[in-house]
């Protein structure tokens, strides 16, 4: 259905709803949302729901582990970076995969555990 308006354009009716009218909103959306996914996780996805969150659990402790541990110094990249700096004949290509590796608390570990010479030669290998 068409019909010319006083402006002289052409108007679709049925493109012409009110934006208020069969509209849906937030809350109502959000109130569907948590009641479909109480019915997911209750049904057949729940073993996976369940192993998700285990997963979720495990990787947020050991976020909160090295968090503690950066807190108290243990390990730390400034730490590490200051061994690397007090070694010698470290090239800059060694010093930048050396920091690259510092990203990671178990190689930081490492690192500041090796006695110099097992330091110098790791360093060698990257």
């Amino acid at each position: 259905m068409r019909s010319l308006e006083e402006d002289g354009v052409d108007h679709h009716s049925s493109t012409q709803e009110s934006t208020n009218e069969n509209t849906v909103d937030d809350k109502e959306l959000e109130a569907a949302h948590a009641e479909s996914s109480k019915a997911m996780l209750n049904g057949p996805v729940a073993p996976h729901a369940e192993a998700s969150k285990a997963k979720l659990d495990a990787i947020l402790a050991e976020r909160e582990r090295f968090k503690s541990r950066s807190v108290n110094g243990t390990y730390s990249i400034t730490e590490c970076v200051n061994v690397l700096n007090e070694t010698e004949d470290v090239t800059d290509d060694i010093y930048m995969k050396a920091l690259e590796k510092f990203m990671d608390p178990g190689w930081r570990e490492a690192f500041l555990a090796m006695p110099n010479d097992r330091r110098k030669a790791w360093l060698v290998r990257l």
